[in-house]
């Protein structure tokens, strides 16, 4: 199991109570390298608390080493700078070279990327790395928290009619592959939620960003009974 998270706590969000189960999975984060020593620091680091981007990649790397041993998964950060650190356009080869040297029969989980487009680059370089790997299963799970804020989606587990941006990134991935079956739903529950919680907390230096964002707010407390985090959701092409 192959799981490509943008960014270091995307893996955890939206798919630790999954990770929780499987076993010898790997996180791969895309954006996992230090920014240049110069660099201005980001406003979103600052907002966190740091005083330089690279404190906060430090800081962050042994989070995601935390939050993936609390999954028993093995982190693998490769060295892209995280978007605001960028000096040059996207670059993320790096990413689709990964995909391309996978071992044979692997199940990659890619972010449908719900209204992130830095997830949508992600997701589109992994699948151009995956063209030529037809022995691989692919998945697309819910960008947590935010695809749980998008109208449609449901504490029931039941499927759609999704409304926008679930429904534009559903399109935008059947654009590149094809028909999507029917979402999986998944109710993190008992063991794998407590393991799952354990891993969200992990990433400690983010977290009170991201619950005071407005629309993840609106979706409730994270880790509550009926949190946006506590049910996950994939989709897989349909195989002819």
């Amino acid at each position: 199991m192959v799981v490509v998270s943008p960014h270091f706590d995307d893996a955890a969000f939206s798919l630790g109570g999954s990770l929780a189960q499987w076993d010898r999975a790997v996180v791969v984060t895309a954006h996992g390298g230090p920014p240049a020593s110069e660099a201005a620091l980001s406003d979103w680091d600052a907002e966190c608390g740091f005083a330089s981007g690279r404190e906060a990649h430090a800081v962050r790397m042994e989070e995601d080493r935390a939050s993936c041993a609390a999954l028993d998964a093995r982190a693998w950060p490769l060295p892209i700078p995280d978007g605001p650190y960028l000096v040059v356009d996207v670059d993320l080869d790096e990413v689709t070279r990964c995909m391309a040297d996978l071992a044979p029969q692997a199940a990659v989980h890619l972010p449908l990327a719900v209204a992130q487009p830095d997830h949508a680059r992600v997701r589109d370089a992994a699948l151009s790395g995956l063209l030529e790997r037809p022995d691989l299963k692919v998945y697309f799970y819910a960008d947590l928290p935010y695809a749980a804020a998008t109208p449609g989606w449901s504490a029931d587990l039941g499927e759609g009619p999704y409304a926008e941006p679930l429904a534009s990134a559903l399109a935008a991935v059947e654009a590149r592959v094809g028909p999507l079956c029917q979402g999986v739903s998944r109710r993190v529950e008992g063991n794998a939620w407590v393991l799952k919680r354990r891993s969200v907390l992990a990433h400690a230096s983010q977290l009170s960003l991201v619950g005071g964002m407005d629309e993840v707010a609106a979706v409730g407390a994270l880790l509550a009974p009926r949190g946006p985090l506590r049910i996950e959701r994939e989709w897989s092409p349909v195989r002819t």
